[in-house]
């Protein structure tokens, strides 16, 4: 990862099948943007940035509302935490909490 006033390598000097990830500029009033690059034919590309935007994700208010909320059961699963539209952090947790019936399904991380 390269800091806002780090500069990617040259093109030539580049590794084709990398992603280099450069702290985005807006980043400073958001932390934790970076913006992602690769060589693709032989020029610098962006071809995303790690801004993560979950305003259209429903609420616990919406889940309830529909008649999706069940039992609540614990197990593990993934965790977000922190400022989830400008910073989300994304953790794996043995105790998660499940308000939602969404089936059995196997994950390997």
């Amino acid at each position: 990862m390269l800091e806002a006033n780090e500069s990617l390598p040259a093109v030539e000097d580049a590794q084709v099948d990398t992603i280099y990830m450069k702290l985005a500029y807006e980043s400073r009033l958001e932390p934790n943007i970076y913006e992602e690059y690769m060589v693709i034919n032989g020029a610098w590309e962006i071809i995303g940035n790690t801004k993560i935007d979950l305003s259209d994700y429903a609420t616990k208010e919406f889940v309830e509302n529909k008649g999706y909320l069940t039992e609540v059961k614990t197990g593990v699963g993934l965790k977000i935490t922190g400022e989830t539209a400008t910073a989300p952090v994304i953790e794996l947790d043995e105790e998660i909490v499940f308000i939602l019936d969404c089936g059995t399904s196997t994950i390997n991380i």
